[in-house]
């Protein structure tokens, strides 16, 4: 009768222990927060038709450069010249910066600052418009 308390009592324990475990790996677990707000990017053609337009969620980025730079991954070529960041080409939409560029519109104004300044809000509308000077 002893033993089969000692038994019992082992496997309760056991039990415990892993039901203990697992708990501690769902709750201890690392959990992104929420997002810190949305922003939605459209990027345009020279014709002004639109190649995508997506809602990206953004936390603590600095910069809605770098909310694109992340997001566009392998999609966006841009440089870092004296005045910040230049984006050549994103989604598909390719410029040669000198005779073709992205103009950027934030909440459908021309931006007077560059996009490296631009912060971004909850909510902002930005546009990454393929335009040229013919």
């Amino acid at each position: 009768m002893k033993g089969q308390m000692t038994k019992k009592l082992l496997i309760a324990l056991l039990v415990c222990a892993v039901v203990a475990l697992v708990l501690t790996a769902y709750f201890g677990r690392t959990r992104e927060p929420d997002p810190k707000g949305t922003i939605t990017v459209t990027v345009k053609e020279l014709d002004g038709t639109v190649v995508t337009e997506d809602a990206i969620d953004f936390w603590d980025e600095a910069s809605v450069f770098d909310i694109l730079s992340d997001y566009y991954g392998d999609t966006i070529r841009y440089e870092i010249g004296p005045y910040g960041p230049f984006i050549y080409d994103i989604a598909g939409v390719e410029t040669d910066g000198y005779t073709s560029w992205l103009s950027l519109y934030v909440d459908g104004t021309y931006s007077m600052v560059g996009i490296g300044e631009v912060v971004p809000q909850n909510g902002m509308k930005i546009v990454l418009a393929h335009e040229n000077t013919w």
